[in-house]
């Protein structure tokens, strides 16, 4: 299931475009950092920061988006473990140590749960900040070579 999500949602959209004319290290420069942003730990501003991204380095609009979109379902999985190291980091009590415990916080009150999730959001993109340079590298490292042997077939 997971080989045919990759498959359908990131593999054919850049098969396609190599076949378009664009090159290996623009499609994986582009999906590596798509896929990265698309792991930052605060819901809503991941598509316009990857608007940032592709303009100032110039990288293929439509791949960064589709790499984002794609991530999203590790973007939920790693909340709870973003939060927890950015918890430890910051010398905080962890609020979240799973799905439960969010919805206590939001039980809390409106008010009071923006408070404690603007600090926990804040410390857990800290540590996703961190670890994004890592992953870009990692992840570009890894897309660019069966791209170019697809370039080449």
């Amino acid at each position: 299931m997971i080989k045919r999500y990759i498959r359908t949602r990131l593999i054919e959209p850049a098969v396609f475009l190599l076949r378009q004319g664009i090159s290996p290290e623009k499609i994986a420069m582009s999906m590596a950092w798509g896929l990265t942003l698309g792991t930052l730990p605060v819901l809503g501003v991941t598509s316009i920061l990857c608007v940032g991204v592709a303009l100032l380095f110039r990288l293929n609009h439509v791949v960064i988006q589709i790499a984002n979109w794609a991530a999203y379902p590790l973007q939920l999985a790693l909340f709870i473990p973003f939060f927890m190291m950015g918890a430890r980091l910051f010398g905080t009590e962890p609020i979240m140590r799973d799905a439960s415990s969010l919805v206590t916080v939001f039980q809390s009150g409106f008010a009071g749960s923006v408070e404690v999730l603007g600090t926990t959001m804040l410390h857990a993109a800290l540590v996703w900040a961190f670890v994004a340079p890592f992953m870009i590298a990692v992840l570009y490292r890894a897309i660019k070579p069966p791209l170019e042997r697809i370039m080449k077939s």
